[in-house]
């Protein structure tokens, strides 16, 4: 399942989908979370 999938599911049933990101060691966002972000702020800008 993808980011997309979960999130029309989800907001079908009335419930708000929140992306949980985890930071390094350095208090930074991962690259590849980043890319997730990104991807998913495009999906919600339609």
């Amino acid at each position: 399942m993808t980011i997309a999938h979960y999130r029309k599911h989800l907001n079908s049933l009335g419930i708000n989908y929140l992306l949980n990101v985890g930071l390094d060691g350095l208090g930074r966002v991962p690259v590849p979370a980043q890319e997730n972000i990104r991807a998913a702020a495009k999906l919600f800008a339609k």
